[in-house]
């Protein structure tokens, strides 16, 4: 479509035409109606849009003529208009037969809708026109009159503004001809830069501007936009300011420049200004806490520094756009934030904790110190939060720590407290008021003297007086008589800062039972080195007793039963048993006897021990036993069955200090599954019950509940090592068997022994058999003996050569191998087991390697480890304990030869 355009404005008219050919129409333009009237005659539009207020012809008087003359009075007409617009216009303009009248500024979809509309009418000849048409000319005219009077009016009155705005603007403001060179300027421009009108006469803004600025502003003209800037001049006085210019082209109605505006800002003070408030807004942004300005009653973010962008994860568009309500994890909806504001008229300045809420989703714990003010007639909060995680983390491991060091202070078991330099209490921890059965509370602030021992001054020996003069820690052992105990105190100085002495740390440690555990240490060790002793004399002993019985058994054995010396012997004999068993009796105590068992009837056993034990128990004990004759036989150990019975008759005698009855029972006993519920440590078959009852002073059940335990004893200090009974148990134990305790205090005690009935009995016979040398008798057998002691090597190898053997003797284990590599063919190998050098088991372990399955027979005086008892038994070799009669050694060596 054809659209004639008329329009004096041209911004206003380019702005039209670009919109309009932007639909598609082909567009004409004219600056004042008279010239639209001429351009219409000549070639017709489809549609006119008309301004109102333009030179040479309004638009009301080109509407009338258009719509007066036949040949134009059917083209649409449309007002379009900002100037001056009223009621009576639209009125005025609708009654000369306009289609539409548009107020400026109009939506562009809105306006170009309202063309099309007016086009499709116009082509169906159903065009609108809202008013009735004004044929009458007369009042026509006058109401035109009247409207461009007011119009005109308004524009006097509007043009007088304008210069009223020109000379009390505080900008400069220049008019200069389209080659720039000044025309008016007014007086704020002369205030500003120190010029007269007649300084400025003829002369250019480059007096002022520069000639940069100046070329800048005259090159702009004719591109249709406003040329801006700014930039550092000076005045005429040389004062350096900072200004914003602008310049602006003014038109003629046919759209020729005639004249340019310029317009100049002093922005000094704006500049400085704004460099302050970029250097506060530097600051500000470097601040490590995040801070906000809110608007009070939307809680709505005015600003926010860096920090806060980069601590929340937004950007700073996207946090101005937001409310605390979407940030604060306590503050959810407007309600808490109304809370929150009452909180602050009563408190405008206030420091809260809370937390916030990143944009991941995350939370951390922010401290905010919030101010509450009004600028400006707004209301706002300054509000500036500080990220306290890494001090609530730091918080919350120092409480932990706090806790911990409480836990571990209450934990420990020594008494510990805290005293002042004046030995006050400050603090103590549980085990001091458990001890002295104190509450807490009134230990603190007293003298621990005071409390502890109910004495006025500090005890002997006190570590406190110590560490405050020497600044270090000092240790006293300390004997507490109000409890009857022994305490090992330490007092430690706790320096402030400054290197001075602010408390004392006071610990003091029970070793009562310590000390006692040292006692009875040493004890152990005494009774230890004893038995290494007793062990060491008995290897001797063993060495002269085999000497001292074997020849003495040799020389018996070539006497006639009659013989006057004989009886002689005999008491040598005796004595030499004697010594013997002492020896025994030596090895029980050391607990050097290696275990091994073998089948035993315990009345006997108990027979053999009952001399002993009436000399250890005192004749003021009467001492009573009751066998049963049908006493099945025990696989045990002889020597530790009666350190059992030893040691319960020795705890007998110690319950009974002024004499009493102790009593010694066996008897046979099947147990059954119902007995076995009472006593969980027992099982049902077959035993043998030893029962060994005194009549005592009883024990309590709390010393019953400990009689096994190691080291506990009742008995005073110097009597007992507290091992006896433990050692019982433990022997028992590795026979099978177990122990039940019977005792009242005042009633006197019953240990029950139960052991486990032997699967393979042995008869006597074969247990001993009396024996004569005459049935001992060699045929020739040549044996290798090496024994380190001659006169046992001596009787042992006359022992053998008497009884039809042939021997060859070493007296250590090189010269063996030598006399046994010589060609000897020896059926068999009798050796002492510790010799110097090599020991008898290794020179056995030579010898089977040059002739395997060579019979070995050795024998040791030692009892402990030398005597490799264990390796012994694994060797499966034949062994004979010192000292040994020389029957058994030519019945052992003939049961080696015969296998």
């Amino acid at each position: 479509m054809k659209i004639l355009i008329v329009e004096d404005n041209p911004d206003s008219r380019l702005l039209l035409r670009k919109m309009l050919e932007g639909t598609g129409h082909e567009v004409t333009e004219a600056v004042h109606g008279l010239e639209a009237l001429d351009n219409a005659r000549h070639s017709p539009p489809e549609l006119i849009i008309s301004d109102i207020l333009m030179p040479v012809m309004d638009g009301f008087k080109l509407c009338y003529e258009v719509k007066n003359d036949p040949a134009l009075k059917e083209i649409p007409f449309i007002f379009y208009t900002a100037t001056y617009v009223d009621l009576e216009d639209e009125r005025l303009a609708m009654g000369l037969g306009a289609s539409r009248y548009i107020i400026k500024p109009m939506d562009p979809a809105e306006f170009l809708k309202i063309i099309e509309e007016v086009l499709k009418d116009a082509e169906s000849n159903e065009l609108l026109v809202p008013y009735e048409p004004i044929d009458d000319p007369p009042h026509l005219f006058r109401k035109y009159d009247a409207s461009i009077s007011k119009k005109l009016s308004q524009k006097v009155r509007e043009l007088d503004l304008y210069q009223k705005v020109f000379t009390s603007t505080l900008d400069g403001v220049l008019i200069t001809n389209s080659d720039g060179v000044i025309r008016e300027q007014n007086p704020s421009l002369a205030v500003m830069f120190g010029y007269s009108s007649d300084d400025l006469s003829g002369r250019t803004p480059a007096l002022f501007l520069g000639n940069d600025v100046y070329r800048q502003g005259i090159a702009g003209a004719g591109r249709g936009t406003p040329v801006t800037g700014a930039c550092e001049t000076e005045t005429r006085d040389g004062t350096r300011i900072m200004v914003d210019y602008s310049v602006a082209e003014l038109h003629d109605e046919r759209g020729q420049i005639i004249a340019l505006v310029w317009t100049i800002m002093d922005t000094t003070r704006r500049c400085e200004a704004e460099a302050g408030q970029k250097l506060f807004r530097s600051l500000v942004d470097a601040s490590n806490d995040a801070i906000f300005v809110i608007d009070a009653q939307s809680s709505r973010l005015i600003d926010v520094n860096q920090r806060a962008c980069l601590r929340l994860g937004y950007s700073r568009d996207e946090l101005l756009g937001m409310r605390v309500i979407d940030l604060d994890f306590n503050f959810t909806d407007m309600g808490l934030w109304g809370k929150h504001l009452v909180e602050l008229d009563l408190h405008p300045e206030t420091l809260i904790e809370t937390q916030h809420r990143r944009k991941d989703g995350s939370v951390f714990p922010v401290e905010v110190s919030i101010v509450r003010t009004r600028e400006a007639g707004e209301d706002l909060i300054m509000a500036v939060a500080r990220d306290i995680t890494e001090r609530q983390e730091s918080e919350a491991r120092e409480l932990a720590f706090q806790r911990e060091w409480e836990k571990t202070f209450d934990a420990i078991d020594d008494i510990v407290t805290l005293q002042d330099k004046d030995m006050r209490i400050t603090r103590v921890n549980r085990a001091t008021s458990r001890v002295f059965n104190i509450e807490p509370s009134r230990l603190l602030g007293r003298r621990c003297y005071e409390i502890f021992r109910e004495e006025r001054e500090p005890c002997e020996g006190c570590p406190i007086p110590h560490a405050l003069k020497n600044f270090e820690s000092y240790t006293a052992e300390i004997e507490h008589k109000n409890l009857d105990k022994t305490f090992m105190v330490t007092a430690s100085p706790i320096l402030d800062e400054y290197g001075e002495i602010s408390s004392i740390a006071h610990f003091a440690r029970d070793i009562t039972e310590q000390k006692s555990l040292t006692t009875q240490l040493l004890q152990v060790q005494k009774l230890e080195a004893i038995g290494i002793l007793a062990g060491g004399v008995a290897h001797d002993f063993n060495n002269m007793l085999t000497a001292i019985l074997g020849y003495l058994e040799l020389a018996m054995g070539r006497m006639e039963p009659g013989e006057p010396v004989m009886d002689e012997l005999r008491q040598v004999e005796s004595a030499a048993n004697r010594a013997t068993n002492l020896v025994r009796q030596l090895l029980l105590f050391s607990r050097k006897q290696p275990m091994e068992f073998i089948s035993l009837n315990l009345n006997k056993s108990i027979a053999e021990v009952l001399k002993m034990l009436q000399r250890i128990i005192g004749e003021d004990i009467k001492l009573e036993t009751e066998f049963d004759p049908e006493c099945w036989e025990i696989s045990g150990d002889p020597t530790n069955i009666d350190q059992v019975i030893m040691n319960l008759a020795v705890n007998a005698r110690d319950a009974m200090p002024s004499g009493g009855r102790l009593t010694i029972r066996t008897q046979n006993v099947a147990l059954d599954r119902e007995y076995c519920k009472v006593y969980p440590e027992s099982r049902p078959g077959e035993f043998i019950c030893v029962t060994v009852a005194d009549s005592g002073q009883g024990m309590t059940d709390s010393v019953l509940k400990q009689i096994f335990v190691p080291f506990f004893s009742t008995k005073g200090e110097g009597r007992g090592t507290g091992l006896g009974l433990a050692v019982v148990y433990g022997i028992i134990k590795s026979h099978r068997g177990w122990i039940n305790v019977y005792s009242e205090p005042g009633l006197g005690t019953s240990f029950k022994i139960y052991l486990p009935r032997a699967s393979e009995v042995f008869s006597e016979q074969d247990k001993e058999q009396d024996v004569g040398f005459a049935t001992l008798q060699g045929k020739g057998e040549r044996i290798l003996v090496v024994e380190d002691d001659k006169p046992i090597r001596n009787l042992i190898a006359n022992a053998l050569q008497r009884n039809g053997y042939s021997v060859k003797s070493a007296g250590n284990a090189e010269e063996a191998i030598e006399i046994f590599g010589g060609g000897g063919n020896f059926d068999l190998v009798a050796t002492d087991v510790v010799m110097p050098g090599m020991t008898g088991l290794e020179l056995a372990d030579r010898l089977l390697a040059i002739t395997s399955g060579l019979p070995i027979l050795v024998w040791s005086g030692y009892t402990d480890k030398k005597s490799q008892w264990l390796r012994i038994k694994e060797k499966g070799f034949s062994f004979l304990e010192k000292p040994f009669l020389m029957k058994n050694l030519l019945q052992t060596v003939k049961d080696l030869l015969k296998d």
